[in-house]
């Protein structure tokens, strides 16, 4: 039962995650950098933003696993602890 809760978890994140249309921040510095640029430039810029993404993507899903892990480990010691105690 943990695994499936674990994937439907996971299915949520993704569904929550992706949009239909993924609406930019509105920050008035990135409108008026793009907005003065050549269709060039902003077609780098909007090229650029999902590649930036992917090293912060994949330093949360490492520091997750670290963390599921370390978890798992923990419990492994604490029950051999409780074990050498009895």
């Amino acid at each position: 039962m943990r695994l499936s809760h674990f994937i439907r978890i996971c299915f949520m994140m993704v569904l929550l995650c992706s949009a239909a249309a993924a609406h930019a921040q509105g920050c008035s510095m990135c409108r008026d950098t793009t907005a003065g640029s050549v269709p060039q430039i902003r077609a780098g810029l909007r090229r650029a933003i999902p590649i930036l993404a992917v090293p912060a993507i994949g330093l949360f899903i490492a520091f997750f696993v670290v963390a599921r892990r370390f978890d798992a480990w923990h419990r492994i010691e604490e029950s051999r602890r409780i074990d050498d105690e009895r």
